[in-house]
């Protein structure tokens, strides 16, 4: 009896057969062959904030930046020293600035400033660096019950990631970090590994 033309089709489709018409296996082809897609470049990543290089050290710092103080810090924070300082965009936008450093070198810039210009510094900084490599949009409320869009903007690079929040904590403050990869991925793991710590607890 001769297979029908479907039967042909459907064999033929997971295995070929030789000339007396016995099937000789092949091996299966992986369920997803095409490649994973590359991240997205951030063009515009910076090496520097108000000229100061990411992994410079405090006194390199102290030279292109007037810093108002500095503190030790508990290096659960991801840095171990902090000096911070001020300035200003558009003539009116005010902002406090800290550098942060692990083994004198700096490994965190940080960013804070009142919700209300938070439209006036997205834009300066899309000008600036360029788009976002992710938003992310969340409702929050407010202590009065309000409800509210928060907005975290990402920027994502080789070196270094930066981060943009509409509102830090509550609603009138909004914040930026820049942030090595280097210390991010710790800080990942740390939080992770006191997360399995307390977990253990039970």
């Amino acid at each position: 009896m001769r297979p029908s033309l479907v039967a042909i089709v459907l064999l033929t489709t997971a295995a070929r057969l030789d000339a007396h018409g016995k099937v000789i296996s092949t091996p299966a082809l992986p369920v997803n062959t095409a490649p994973t897609p590359a991240a997205p470049i951030w063009a515009n990543e910076p090496s520097t904030f108000r000229d100061v290089p990411f992994g410079a050290t405090e006194a390199e710092a102290k030279a292109k930046i007037p810093f108002i103080g500095c503190k030790n810090m508990d290096s659960s924070s991801g840095s171990d020293r902090m000096c911070t300082g001020y300035f200003s965009i558009g003539g009116a936008t005010a902002m406090t600035n800290s550098f942060g450093f692990r083994d004198d070198k700096v490994n965190v810039v940080y960013l804070s400033f009142k919700s209300k210009d938070y439209d006036t510094v997205r834009a300066v900084l899309i000008e600036k660096y360029g788009a976002p490599s992710q938003s992310e949009h969340a409702p929050m409320k407010t202590v009065m019950n309000v409800e509210l869009m928060n907005e975290k903007l990402v920027w994502q690079g080789k070196t270094v990631r930066f981060e943009l929040d509409r509102y830090s904590g509550n609603v009138n403050d909004s914040s930026a970090i820049f942030i090595t990869n280097e210390t991010f991925e710790r800080q990942l793991k740390e939080r992770a590994a006191r997360l399995k710590s307390d977990t253990d607890k039970f």
